[in-house]
């Protein structure tokens, strides 16, 4: 027997009396013949996993490799945008739903209120289902809305989310098959015996929601967010002929002066993002632009210190704009989306120049070959390179690799050992300066280096260029070096993606 497939919709406004009914119908499947609503049809509401891509990973270090050091392969990296987080924490995730207690609307409800978010009283109807639903719940505030229903069983509840699609679009129970319309983006979680579902065209109670319950099961993704802030330059880069899909961002700490009341990033077909901060007080936004360098390298207020500066790393040039209480910021090499961010928002208050190229500058450096050949064998590539920030990283990189390297007072090759020259460096040479450690291997003891150049590109990434100085005739033993590169800084300046040329 064929499965039969029905297509129903929640309408936009529930009357009170018939509410709980309405909800029950929302989650279970009917029969509608409204047009589609298409609030939303300009963002996927495709589940999409949450990620969380800034969040500092605990160390994984290879055996066989130097404590700390990273693989020079020739290439960039970006930093990310500050504070890019769409993960739950786990110290917010449930225990064991089966062994909760209490109503799941009242915790909600709770916790909404004590975060300011205000929904109606719930309705609650009874329900007999083919399924085990015995009873159902719902609250709404403005276009969204709250649905519990309670199961027989916590394996009833189970059984029943397993019927779902991905999205929470579509329905298969194998004795029926729907696909469930919805007004806007649904996420929907089980908590024991209940199944909780959650819409809402913006999604600004999904992280309390997340904390509470986990992640979801089924529906538009556990970091959908889609604020109106957001929804004018959305439908500007649709009209382009582009896709996108938008996200919730959570700093993890105050990176700039003023933590955002929200942020969203907005994903792109042609892969570009853009980041949305947004200030409900303008006067903190407006002094947040202003803190900005001219070229939007460089920003004064680091994690709320009113005269402190960092320089931005970023792969490519960055462009900023603001409109009100909201900030965007756009980094990208091909910039294809500055057109358009310039029609919404008018011309960038801080970045380059639009028609910018810029050859790289030079910079001032200073350079030390020290040779340090193995004391334990390894397979490992070479260049590797680490950044020092100061004496304690230096001397904890010592204590790392000693092992590994001849990295003592002696000087068996040349007239300073590596350590002689580590104790120079004191905690005020750090507080002007970078360091650079770059190791080099060479399958002969008579092939010596010099530093070629040290160039700054216009987005702020540096280049190292090294020569070989190859005789005719050599040794034929193995030989490693430390190259001790410093670069001048007054600045804090978190360096850490170095490109290493070998000529």
């Amino acid at each position: 027997m064929n499965a039969e497939v029905k297509i129903m919709r929640i309408s936009k406004r529930i009357a009170a009396a018939a509410v709980a009914a309405a909800m029950c119908l929302a989650l279970f499947g009917c029969t509608a013949d409204e047009e589609r609503n298409q609030d939303m049809t300009t963002v996927p509401t495709g589940e999409t996993e949450a990620t969380n891509n800034t969040q500092p990973q605990g160390d994984t270090e290879d055996t066989t490799q130097p404590a700390g050091i990273t693989e020079a392969t020739g290439t960039t990296e970006a930093v990310q945008p500050d504070g890019a987080q769409t993960q739950v924490s786990e110290e917010t995730q449930p225990e064991d739903a089966s062994e909760q207690e209490g109503d799941p609307m009242a915790l909600i409800l709770s916790t909404l209120e004590e975060n300011g978010r205000e929904y109606g009283e719930p309705e609650t109807s009874e329900m007999s289902g083919e399924y085990g639903q015995v009873e159902a719940s719902y609250a709404s505030s403005g276009n969204s809305g709250i649905s519990v229903i309670r199961f027989d069983s916590s394996k009833s509840a189970e059984a029943y989310s397993g019927y779902f699609g991905s999205d929470g679009s579509s329905f298969d129970s194998g004795l029926e098959s729907k696909i469930i319309d919805y007004n806007s983006p649904v996420h929907l979680w089980v908590y024991g015996s209940y199944i909780i579902q959650y819409n809402s065209p913006v999604g600004e109670d999904l992280q309390l929601l997340n904390g509470i319950f986990g992640y979801e099961f089924a529906g538009a993704g556990s970091d959908y967010f889609f604020p109106p802030y957001a929804t004018e330059l959305v439908n500007l880069i649709t009209d382009a002929g582009f896709t996108c899909a938008t996200t919730w961002v959570t700093p993890l700490q105050q990176l700039y002066m003023y933590q955002p009341d929200s942020m969203c990033r907005i994903m792109v077909s042609n892969g570009d993002e853009i980041i949305l901060s947004y200030f409900s007080d303008e006067t903190r936004a407006i002094d947040h632009a202003a803190r900005f360098s001219a070229n939007g390298k460089a920003y004064t207020g680091f994690q709320g210190n009113d005269h402190m500066t960092i320089e931005l790393g970023r792969k490519a040039p960055v462009h900023l704009f603001r409109k009100g209480g909201v900030v965007a910021d756009y980094c990208d090499a091909t910039p294809e989306l500055l057109p358009i961010l310039d029609e919404y928002y008018g011309p960038q208050f801080a970045g380059e120049p639009y028609d910018a190229v810029g050859e790289p500058e030079g910079v001032n450096y200073g350079a030390l070959f020290i040779r340090t050949d193995c004391i334990a064998a390894q397979d490992i590539p070479y260049p590797q390179y680490i950044v020092i920030r100061s004496r304690g990283e230096l001397m904890e990189y010592y204590e790392k690799n000693k092992s590994l390297y001849d990295l003592e007072s002696r000087a068996a090759y040349g007239q300073v050992g590596w350590l002689d020259f580590a104790n120079a460096l004191t905690d005020e040479w750090f507080e002007q300066n970078d360091l650079v450690l770059i190791i080099l291997s060479e399958p002969s003891g008579s092939i010596t280096h010099e530093v070629a150049s040290v160039t700054q590109s216009h987005d702020g990434s540096y280049t190292v260029t090294i020569r070989r100085n190859v005789p005719e005739i050599g040794t034929d033993d193995m030989a490693q070096w430390h190259l001790f590169l410093s670069v001048e800084s007054e600045k804090l300046s978190p360096l850490e993606v170095v490109d290493i040329v070998i000529e």
